[in-house]
């Protein structure tokens, strides 16, 4: 759904402190989880998918996978330049490099991981093949039905998630959040209704309303 628009972001702040980026991402879901996570003013190259220009050589020395996001941290270890693709990657190794959204508690720390995850397992690819064979032209009932009731069963287990905690770690808002963020603030894509879910909808605008995450979102419109 995002062929044929070419978008500028990345993940770069003022030289004194943070890395120089090259992202390259349309703002699609995990293109918003890596914009997010960064939470750092960008600068960033473009990418025409509808001209498969995440194919050529020079992005694929990036990620061989040929997709996005990716970045570039010029300050790498080392002080040399690094890529990382993949937005749980991405997300991981920003909250590495920049304290905040790693939960300090070790309890916490591997529900973040363990939510992360779920995300990178279950929601990020459910979803993407709920709504994908949903706008199908050619509608195959098998699909729609398997991938929207397991998109519903994952929101499900994020409402009994927040039942017991007001984030997915517990008590620290953490990048497991933020993973998962991406998607279910568009959860009617993959036909989820979050009125359905109310926990989950008063975590998605409780998100969104973090001024962080607005200046995120407002940087991809």
């Amino acid at each position: 759904r995002q062929q044929g628009n070419r978008h500028r972001k990345s993940l770069q702040n003022p030289p004194q402190r943070n890395p120089s980026g090259r992202p390259f991402h349309p703002p699609v879901p995990g293109s918003i989880t890596a914009n997010i996570g960064g939470s750092i003013t960008a600068v960033g190259d473009s990418i025409d998918l509808s001209r498969n220009e995440q194919k050529r050589p020079e992005f694929l020395r990036l990620n061989p996978n040929g997709r996005i996001p990716v970045i570039v941290d010029s300050d790498g270890p080392g002080g040399a330049p690094l890529s990382v693709f993949e937005s749980g990657a991405i997300l991981w190794y920003l909250a590495e490099k920049y304290p905040g959204l790693t939960p300090s508690d070790p309890v916490e720390r591997v529900r973040a991981m363990e939510y992360t995850f779920f995300q990178v397992g279950g929601v990020g690819p459910m979803f993407g093949q709920a709504g994908w064979f949903l706008r199908h032209v050619e509608q195959m009932p098998l699909a729609i039905a398997r991938y929207k009731t397991e998109a519903n069963r994952l929101t499900a287990v994020l409402e009994t998630r927040l039942q017991q905690a007001p984030w997915l770690a517990g008590a620290t808002y953490s990048i497991a959040d933020i993973m998962n963020f991406g998607w279910l603030r568009a959860a009617n894509y993959a036909g989820v209704e979050l009125d359905q879910y109310p926990l989950v909808r008063a975590w998605v605008d409780g998100i969104a309303a973090r001024p962080a995450v607005a200046r995120g979102l407002r940087s991809l419109s």
